[in-house]
């Protein structure tokens, strides 16, 4: 192995490679996390198109943009040919058809099997280095160890082992959390079959898929208006003009956290002595308790005035009381 590489260097053959053909296994461990395999995207909205694993390991074979996952008894979970990528979600069921643009692999030790793209390095997301790259071997290659420096806004640095001839990423772990994605096993060089990487059997298509994406939106929507009309009577609130509410989580206890449009965050709970974390999302926070609710209302912009809190608490009040918990 050369002489330690300059950091920009690093960043190069991350980037750009080269490709070469890799086959092998790959452990994944996040904690309680589920391991989420592929999230796919529409217009900047989730799309059900996902697979998942069965356990903390995947058998995996990856040629540049081409992929497949199986679950270590056979199973096959996601193949793609560079272009197009099918997710297997049930067996026996046909697979989710997506274009390879739309489809993320950032959890599940997939992100392995990928190459950094150079955005991927700007900014201060764990993009930088906290000092040299080491030189190392990783299951029999040789390799750099590097530790990234956290952002501001997150505790604890990433260590990851960069293969030195292909730039794949062998290795990320954070030690002070104890998460680790790394290869356990790696063939690197062997010709692949082609037939790996392809699909030609029936397939659920993308534009079924947006479909019933569209409907489950709708049908989400609704239920939410409903839910608005009978626990709090009203889908707007009266703050300097009337506000339209959009409720985006809401749980079976009543809790809920929704948008007043113009105004900012509403968050409420059953009542309870715990810390507002979860309400603590940008602007001025107004927090009370009505007895049976706690709420928050963070104005994004400006703090509310008196007297457009206090009407906003005495709605809330008035319509929630025959929905306490």
């Amino acid at each position: 192995m050369s002489e330690v590489p300059a950091w920009s260097e690093l960043v190069f053959v991350m980037v750009h490679g080269p490709d070469r053909p890799m086959r092998g296994r790959i452990r994944h461990d996040d904690g309680d996390r589920e391991p989420t395999y592929t999230v796919s995207h529409v217009e900047g909205e989730p799309m059900p198109t996902f697979a998942r694993g069965s356990g903390e390991v995947i058998d995996v074979w990856c040629w540049g943009e081409r992929l497949r996952i199986e679950d270590p008894d056979g199973q096959v979970r996601l193949i793609s040919d560079g272009t197009t990528v099918w997710t297997f979600l049930d067996p026996g069921e046909p697979p989710r058809e997506s274009p390879r643009r739309n489809v993320e692999f950032v959890v599940g030790g997939t992100e392995l099997l990928v190459r950094t793209d150079a955005e991927r390095w700007l900014g201060d997301d764990f993009t930088r280095p906290t000092g040299p790259a080491a030189r190392t071997t990783y299951l029999g290659r040789a390799a750099w160890a590097v530790e990234l420096a956290p952002p501001r806004h997150k505790p604890a640095p990433m260590q990851v082992v960069v293969d030195a001839e292909t730039g794949m990423h062998l290795q990320r772990r954070n030690d002070a959390f104890g998460l680790v994605h790394e290869w356990t096993e790696l063939v690197v060089g062997e010709d692949l079959d082609p037939a790996l990487f392809t699909w030609t059997g029936p397939v659920v298509t993308w534009e079924q898929q947006r479909e019933e994406a569209r409907r489950e939106r709708e049908s989400e929507q609704a239920d939410l208006v409903r839910w608005l009309d009978q626990n709090l009577g009203t889908r707007t609130l009266r703050v300097t003009v009337d506000a339209p509410i959009t409720v985006h989580h809401l749980e079976e206890d009543g809790s809920l956290h929704a948008s007043i449009e113009g105004v900012g965050s509403l968050v409420r709970r059953p009542h309870s002595d715990l810390p507002w974390d979860d309400a603590d999302d940008g602007g001025t926070a107004h927090r009370w308790s009505d007895g049976g609710w706690d709420w928050a209302v963070n104005a994004w912009d400006t703090a509310l005035a008196p007297g457009a809190l206090a009407e906003l608490r005495s709605q809330l009040g008035a319509h929630s009381r025959r929905s306490s918990p």
